[in-house]
């Protein structure tokens, strides 16, 4: 494909056609002349102050596109008095209606993927990449700061009586650690508290959750398990106050024990036997059995394998070890698909009840001995502590895990995604962004295809994008 370039020494074979284009996107028949530099001019006017006819001079230096880029330029020409020697700006509204759209174009696209999770240098380098558009990182962290600090944030709805989620993040700021503590109402989808604090202990706790609950007394918490967490909460609330421990994160401690306990240097030796363990503690508090049922035909099919080989290879252990790691990718494999069908279903795993989850917890603890090392003594860890994880099965507006706070609502971010962020204001200002997001505001105002269409057509005209 040729592009070629209008100048003025072959713009006027197609002005006719750009008056029409003009007439039809902008409403009016303009007479722009445009330049091999890129510059466009409107037809010399008259000096008002001594009606002297002026003459095109280069362009105002200011008036590039969006922080002047070098890359995407519609520049606006300007014109020279001989007479008086002043050098002037004529009106050019065609012009600046172009760059407005363009930069409330840019904008728009700075400000969603800071919504999304992109820390500022990825976004302008997203923006060079895909746009051919130079914006520094600092530019855009202006932008963002700007944008959020026009929007006025109403207070919080926090019912008088409720369920709340508690989490405690460790960042760190300037090489130093920093605590995020976020209070969360998981029902109204509402933060009731999010601050950073540079120290952090127990009492610093109990301080806040008596200033945070001055006037409202909670049903019960959902929060990680840290040892310290139900102490502080009863002294605070009284022994009465429900206490959840986050089924999520148990189900991370215990695949990050076996994972350690089976690593040797940087390779996982895990088997079947393990992951078959792993999910029988899964399965205590939801519904696995779809999962296990699959893991014990795996097995199955592993045993027939030994069968198969016996006396016919030289290595056997070589082989069945390649063999049973083939099918330990075949049952993540088959989890992920298990998840992804969820998701488009919008299901969830089933719950147990109270009775269910008891019933499973003293049959696995009767088999402890059979467990492997660090699995066992969590089973016991867990039958001793068994009422904080069924805690939130005695009310309706529970909730049993972190997780919205994790991900679904944008309070915390994942520990892959804090990574990205290289300043904390990045991250604070997606995170309101997401807040901003939760509470159904809308910061964004999407760009209409006629407008995309006015952009890049000038744009093509002007020889900026080929």
């Amino acid at each position: 494909m040729i592009s070629k370039q209008f100048s003025l020494i072959n713009f006027t074979q197609k002005k006719t056609e750009f008056a029409h284009f003009c007439d039809l996107l902008h409403g009016s028949n303009l007479n722009l002349n445009i330049t091999e530099n890129n510059i466009l001019h409107v037809d010399c006017e008259e000096c008002p102050d001594c009606d002297t006819k002026m003459v095109y001079n280069g362009s105002y230096k200011t008036s590039s596109l969006y922080y002047r880029s070098q890359s995407v330029c519609f520049k606006v020409g300007q014109q020279f008095c001989p007479k008086c020697q002043k050098t002037r700006i004529p009106k050019n509204k065609f012009i600046q209606i172009i760059a407005n759209r363009t930069n409330h174009f840019l904008e728009c696209q700075m400000v969603s993927l800071a919504e999304k999770g992109l820390s500022y240098p990825d976004i302008s380098l997203h923006l060079k990449e895909t746009f051919g558009v130079n914006i520094s990182a600092e530019h855009i962290s202006d932008l963002i700061e700007t944008h959020i600090m026009s929007i006025d944030i109403a207070p919080a709805i926090i019912p008088e009586k409720g369920w709340f989620c508690y989490d405690e993040q460790h960042l760190k700021q300037n090489k130093k650690k920093i605590y995020r503590i976020v209070i969360y109402h998981p029902k109204t989808l509402e933060i009731i508290y999010e601050k950073d604090h540079k120290t952090f202990n127990q009492y610093v706790l109990e301080n806040l959750l008596q200033k945070v609950f001055e006037e409202i007394k909670p049903v019960g918490f959902t929060f990680d398990m840290a040892p310290s967490y139900p102490k502080v909460f009863e002294k605070v609330f009284g022994k009465e106050i429900k206490m959840q421990w986050c089924l999520f994160h148990l189900n991370q401690l215990i695949f990050k024990d076996v994972k350690k306990y089976r690593r040797i240097g940087t390779k996982l030796m895990w088997n079947l036997e393990d992951i078959h363990q792993v999910y029988d503690f899964f399965n205590l508090f939801y519904e696995r059995e779809t999962s296990l049922e699959y893991i014990r035909e795996l097995k199955k099919r592993l045993r027939f394998f030994k069968e198969f080989i016996k006396g016919k290879v030289k290595n056997e252990v070589a082989e069945v070890f390649q063999f049973e790691k083939k099918l330990i990718r075949e049952f993540f494999s088959y989890q992920h698909q298990l998840k992804l069908m969820r998701k488009r279903n919008r299901d969830t795993l089933r719950l147990l009840s109270r009775e269910e989850a008891l019933s499973r917890v003293k049959d696995l603890f009767y088999k402890k001995s059979s467990l492997i090392k660090p699995l066992e003594s969590r089973i016991v860890y867990i039958k001793k502590n068994f009422e904080k994880f069924v805690a939130a099965l005695t009310s309706k507006d529970s909730e049993h895990t972190n997780n919205k706070l994790e991900g679904k609502f944008g309070v915390t971010f994942r520990k892959t995604e804090k990574i990205k962020f290289r300043s904390r204001t990045a991250l604070v200002n997606c995170l309101k962004l997401k807040q901003l997001r939760s509470r159904g505001v809308l910061f964004i105002e999407p760009s209409s295809m006629l407008t995309l269409a006015l952009i890049s057509t000038v744009g093509c005209l002007c020889g900026v994008f080929v």
